[in-house]
């Protein structure tokens, strides 16, 4: 019999909205221990459907059920200095973080990786955006749709002289939490030997281009 182990030992904040969640979701579902963490307004992800029942209501959204499930939860107001203590207190005891904000904006509160990597010097931010946290698009504002057509996607999803047509769900925001979750890996694995966390940037733009590094070839073999 094969032995099989989890991820239990690991301890893991996600502060995510609509995108990056799934990254988490896959460490949860490996038995790490999962923070959910959510603005006291509540996570974004609450009030887009569908629903239970078809019923709105900010405990009924599947997306927000299946994408958290096995993590726990709380909320917290970064906006106050209360909240951004207990922010840098849960850093203290994570391997991982995953954050979706916007670039610029922990640093605006004075949470940057610098401030938190010196309260915990094994910690790996992940940042999942649109574009990147730094280079020329950084600041844009990003959606699935314009990451996929950035990155590339788009151009398969269309048949001949057709408008292209977007794939169902977020695929360019999955892309890169997939990917999120794997560099992470690889960071925390580096941090648990060295002692020496990292900050791990991940563009959902570049994420796409990556995850279709195989259809040139595949359009070169079919042909026109």
């Amino acid at each position: 019999m094969c032995e099989t182990s989890s991820l239990s030992e690991l301890r893991i904040l996600d502060f995510t909205g609509e995108l990056g969640p799934y990254a988490a979701k896959l460490y949860a579902g490996l038995g790490a221990d999962v923070i959910h963490v959510e603005p006291i307004t509540g996570d974004p992800l609450r009030s887009i459907g569908p629903f239970y029942e078809n019923l709105p209501g900010i405990e009924r959204s599947l997306q927000f059920i299946y994408y958290n499930a096995g993590k726990r939860g709380m909320a917290l107001d970064l906006n106050k200095e209360k909240g951004r203590e207990v922010f840098v207190e849960l850093c203290k005891g994570a391997d991982l973080l995953f954050e979706s904000f916007t670039p610029g904006y922990l640093d605006n509160l004075g949470l940057s990786y610098d401030v938190l990597s010196a309260a915990n010097p094994k910690l790996v931010q992940t940042s999942i955006t649109p574009f990147g946290s730094f280079g020329p698009y950084s600041a844009y504002p990003g959606s699935d749709l314009t990451c996929s057509a950035l990155g590339g996607f788009l151009y398969l999803a269309g048949i001949e002289n057709d408008k292209p047509v977007r794939a169902c769900d977020n695929q360019s925001y999955r892309m890169a939490e997939v990917y999120a979750a794997v560099g992470s890996s690889i960071a925390a694995l580096f941090a648990q030997r060295t002692g020496i966390g990292q900050f791990v940037d991940v563009s959902c733009m570049e994420a796409v281009g990556m995850a279709l590094e195989t259809a040139p070839s595949a359009g070169t073999l079919r042909g026109p």
